[in-house]
Order: structure tokens, then C-alpha cells, then sequence
């Protein structure tokens, strides 16, 4: 918890990122259950670039935005990406 990941939205992306768009990992939970399927939830929030120094948020939305991804792979292999905001 706590790295920054560097995101790269299609357009031109905010000037506080160099274009990119940048999010902190703030919570990571392992979701698998007693059974063939795994699964993890990752939650992000909106950050600065940690590259430049500058307190502005390097996203499309400010640090008050969070978004949950569920990601999971199941007994046959299928790998699923679940992204809620």
C-alpha cells in the first residue's frame, strides 16, 4: 500500500502529471474464498505526481475521488476485472 501508479488515459491528460494520470494505493484485500477462485480488491485514490513537486492532483478528478477494481481469476483460468468509482 501507498505506491503510486502511473496511469495513461487516452487525450491529453492533466498538466500536474506530464499527461499522465497518477492514483495512490490506499487499500489492498485478498477476497478469496475457500474454493478454486481467487480474487483480490484494490482501492485508489486520485494523488499528485510523485515525480514532480507540485501539490496539485495529477487526475481527470481530485484527490477525494477513489475507484475499486476486484481482480480475480477463476477455476478455468478466466482472468475478471471489476472497476467501480
Amino acid at each position: 500500500m501507498g505506491d503510486c501508479v502511473q496511469i495513461d488515459i487516452p487525450g491529453p491528460g492533466p498538466a500536474s502529471g506530464e499527461g499522465y494520470d497518477w492514483v495512490r494505493i490506499e487499500a489492498l484485500e485478498d477476497n478469496s474464498p475457500a474454493s478454486d477462485e481467487e480474487s483480490c480488491g484494490m482501492r485508489v485514490r486520485s494523488c499528485k505526481d510523485p515525480n514532480i513537486n507540485s501539490d496539485d492532483t495529477a487526475h481527470v478528478f481530485t484527490s477525494d475521488a477513489t475507484s475499486t477494481f476486484l481482480i480475480g481469476k477463476t477455476e478455468y483460468g478466466f482472468i475478471f476485472i471489476s472497476w467501480a468509482q
